[in-house]
């Protein structure tokens, strides 16, 4: 049996859904994800076939820090109803993390903030002083 839990690691307020591929000559008669929260009684959902020999379910929603221990078993549609189990897998459901947004870079020639008018402002200012120093150099001469 191939198990996916999505998204990993789970995360509080987000849907987790667990998948797993199952096959058999056979056919496939069921499959039961088993799961118990905090160390607490295992309960039962019923997964639900997706085409593809796939098989899914959601967890219901869990608080943040939820420890939880799960496993699947499936059984086949032979007369002996002969049946398989994934190993304990365990995951805890994260916080919910703000995604980092970086400042704006600063403008180091402007600053931040000050747009087209520093701009405007910066270059007036350059003018004014290559005019009064052409203007200095003719009265020097």
């Amino acid at each position: 049996m191939n198990l996916q839990l999505s998204p990993s690691p789970p995360v509080a307020g987000q849907t987790i859904y667990v998948s797993v591929q199952v096959n058999d000559s056979s056919g496939i008669a069921n499959v039961t994800l088993y799961y118990r929260v905090n160390g607490g009684e295992w309960l039962a959902i019923k997964m639900v076939s997706s085409g593809n020999e796939n098989y899914t379910v959601t967890f219901p929603n869990l608080p943040e820090g939820s420890s939880i221990d799960y496993y699947i078993q499936a059984y086949d549609s032979s007369t002996q109803y002969n049946m398989a189990q994934t190993p304990i897998s365990s995951f805890t459901i994260e916080s919910p993390t703000t995604p980092f947004i970086p400042p704006p870079a600063p403008d180091l020639l402007l600053g931040v903030g000050y747009g087209l008018t520093g701009l405007a402002v910066i270059l007036a200012l350059i003018a004014l002083g290559l005019f009064l120093l052409i203007l200095r150099k003719k009265t020097v001469m």
